[in-house]
């Protein structure tokens, strides 16, 4: 479970360090802080907001495409042997609006995109090895 935990502090982190200013911060020295908060965590609540707009002239009709995404994500570890995630997306891409929530509890997986609804049965090292972020320590390793 503290893989799990990881993997989403670590997105978070990246995303976080990515899209905000740390000039008087060394990205690496503030990833291994958050990975050293994570040791103690017992649940975790993320929250993230993306508005872009992509411009596109020969591709879209208008030029430019407007995305919107937020995402909020929950997840307790208290209870070591029963891990519990909850993430929700509200997106909007071409005035199409999408939402989506999934969660995790009891060894099942439940989707719910758009009023389509899924459950099936995962194993927890499954869930833990589809939110790893593959690339991470690639990322903030700065002897590569």
């Amino acid at each position: 479970m503290k893989k799990l935990a990881t993997a989403l502090v670590s997105a978070a982190a990246i995303m976080t360090m990515s899209t905000t200013a740390f000039a008087a911060e060394n990205p690496a020295e503030v990833f291994d802080r958050v990975m050293e908060k994570n040791n103690t965590i017992q649940s975790v609540e993320i929250q993230s907001g993306v508005h872009s707009v992509i411009l596109a002239k020969d591709v879209i009709p208008d030029g430019q495409m407007k995305v919107d995404m937020a995402m909020h994500a929950e997840m307790d570890m208290q209870d070591t042997t029963d891990l519990k995630y909850l993430a929700q997306v509200a997106s909007s891409i071409l005035g199409q609006d999408s939402y989506s929530q999934v969660f995790y509890t009891d060894g099942y997986y439940y989707v719910d995109a758009n009023g389509v609804k899924l459950k099936y049965p995962m194993p927890l090292e499954q869930i833990i090895s589809s939110v790893r972020p593959e690339s991470t320590p690639a990322i903030w390793n700065p002897a590569i």
